[in-house]
């Protein structure tokens, strides 16, 4: 098995969520949309972010929020599938 990194932007605020298992800062709203985002990037999941990476857009669609104004990350993400 081979791991295949990639970087992935998504919401910021996910972040402790993906990569901590913490969800404590999250509401049920937005735990589901951030549980439909990870689906959505599988079989990819994210390990880390990127430092600095972090900015605002307002196109929070885009990344899975379910607002226009939200600050988004890269986040280093992994596979583990075979290529």
């Amino acid at each position: 098995m081979t791991i295949i990194c990639d970087e992935i932007d998504g919401v910021a605020h996910w972040a402790s969520y993906f990569i901590n298992g913490d969800d404590s800062g999250l509401d049920e709203c937005d735990k589901r949309l951030a549980d439909i985002w990870l689906s959505s990037i599988a079989p990819y999941y994210p390990v880390s972010t990127v430092e600095g990476s972090e900015r605002f857009t307002w196109s929070g669609t885009l990344y899975g929020a379910d607002c226009s104004g939200v600050t988004v990350c890269t986040y280093i993400c992994y596979s583990g599938e075979s290529v």
